[in-house]
């Protein structure tokens, strides 16, 4: 029996429902780990980052070096009116849904001369975003997503998700083009943006970048002369 792809309204109706149904799930699951009650199921982080937000709001300006989740989290803390624990999980439930749209638009794009329906690249993106490591309960300590690259412990790396997303898929259509224009520019702000989130993308993204262009340096030559007069300067 095979179904007949959704159009318009419905199609719509099913997106908002997909993504609704993921926010809860994930704002349950972080609310759980920020509440500190998933002890002896799946360690977490959260707990950790939120007495973190907790002395930076106080002061203690030196203790994180990439405070863009704590920022976040203190923000909607304080807008909203809600505890620390119920706003980090916001964030972090909003970050996900954030980068399974994300990939459900890369998706889309790879996918675009191909006969899929919208809702089966929502499956994939899904798919993408939940693949994770098998569970070894001999394993003594398991983190949530340990081994695998989607991370459900750690809010940074959740944070800095979206931003290496857009980075990667920006730098692409950069190089496809061979021409160094104002993309580039937003790119370097995404970056920026990603290294005060969680610097660890950043310092492995730009010397990779930086070797691939070297290497095709002859393919890629407009780009490499920008980098070199770059160092020049």
């Amino acid at each position: 029996m095979q179904f007949l792809p959704l159009h318009g309204k419905a199609l719509s109706y099913y997106k908002i429902l997909i993504f609704t149904a993921l926010f809860s799930i994930a704002f349950f699951l972080f609310f759980k780990q920020a509440l500190n009650n998933t002890i002896g199921l799946y360690p977490s982080d959260i707990q950790s980052h939120i007495n973190f937000a907790r002395d930076f709001s106080n002061g203690n300006l030196h203790s994180l070096a990439h405070p863009g989740f704590h920022i976040l989290s203190l923000a909607v803390a304080s807008v909203f009116g809600m505890s620390l624990q119920k706003a980090s999980s916001l964030v972090m439930a909003i970050l996900v849904v954030v980068n399974t749209f994300l990939t459900y638009l890369i998706v889309k794009k790879l996918l675009v001369n191909n006969n899929y329906s919208d809702e089966s690249m929502i499956g994939i993106a899904l798919i993408l975003n939940f693949l994770t490591a098998i569970y070894n309960p001999f394993s003594g300590n398991f983190y949530l997503g340990q081994g695998s690259p989607n991370v459900w412990h750690n809010p940074t790396m959740t944070a800095v998700k979206p931003f290496a997303l857009i980075s990667i898929v920006g730098i692409i259509e950069v190089l496809n083009r061979d021409k160094v224009n104002m993309g580039v520019l937003w790119i370097g702000l995404v970056l920026i943006i990603s290294a005060i989130m969680k610097p660890s993308f950043l310092i492995v993204f730009i010397p990779g970048l930086l070797l691939f262009v070297l290497l095709h340096k002859f393919r890629y030559k407009n780009i490499f002369m920008a980098h070199c007069k770059i160092n020049l300067n």
